[in-house]
């Protein structure tokens, strides 16, 4: 019972901060939407990447975690 416990416990914390990430991506979609917005218009998209850039990087880093996470629940 003890390893069921633990199981429950670390799908638990890894659903948790899936949704904190999901929360983020969500939060973060706008900066997506000025980019394909800007390349629809033809207009200049290398500033808004170049002012965005952190946050393309975190969100890039934030899909991979929630991909890492789903591998991890997949095998508890």
């Amino acid at each position: 019972m003890p390893d069921e416990d633990y199981k429950l416990h670390a799908k638990s914390k890894l659903e948790i901060e899936k949704r904190k990430l999901a929360k983020y991506l969500a939060e973060t979609d706008y900066v997506v939407t000025k980019i394909n917005e800007a390349i629809a218009l033809d207009e200049d998209v290398d500033t808004l990447k170049a002012k965005y850039s952190e946050t393309l990087a975190e969100r890039k880093s934030a899909r991979a975690r929630i991909n890492e996470i789903e591998s991890e629940i997949g095998v508890l």
